[in-house]
């Protein structure tokens, strides 16, 4: 009997498990009255005025794409949460993003890497937990390198 009942928790709980990775290839959703939303948090992507750096003006306008690393539990973060702002934008006037534009993200998804950049140590190794519950798995290769990190 008590077999049986493990037997359902578990698979009750596998099924309803999702990982971050689905949200790589569809971080957002559009409704049938055509708003955006967030793929994750299910609701409205925020518009708002913001800022740029003219560096990245340049390279819309030359059509060039800006790849950025992010590592460890940062790359965890930014997974689970696939609508928050970019590197090359800010949501407040300060150095180097001075040119005016319009930043477009999910308030919750921007709290939880908010958070995380908060936290004293952002870029540390996830826990294979938090590597399992994520679906984001750091190589095994790179695990003896994390005690080299610094703090931005």
């Amino acid at each position: 009997m008590v077999a049986r009942i493990a037997a359902i928790v578990v698979a009750l709980t596998l099924s309803g498990c999702t990982t971050c990775t689905q949200y790589i290839s569809r971080p957002t959703i559009t409704t049938p009255t055509g708003e955006k939303q967030c793929a994750r948090h299910r609701i409205p992507l925020v518009t708002i005025p913001g800022f740029t750096t003219r560096q990245r003006l340049r390279d819309l306008k030359q059509r060039q794409i800006v790849l950025y690393h992010t590592y460890y539990m940062q790359l965890v973060v930014e997974t689970c949460n696939p609508n928050s702002t970019r590197p090359w934008y800010s949501l407040t006037r300060k150095t180097p993003f001075t040119v005016a534009s319009s930043v477009t993200y999910c308030p919750k998804c921007q709290q939880a890497v908010d958070a995380n950049l908060a936290s004293p140590n952002p870029f540390r190794m996830p826990s294979r937990w938090e590597q399992i519950r994520s679906g984001v798995y750091i190589p095994e290769s790179s695990r003896t390198c994390s005690n080299h990190l610094t703090r931005r």
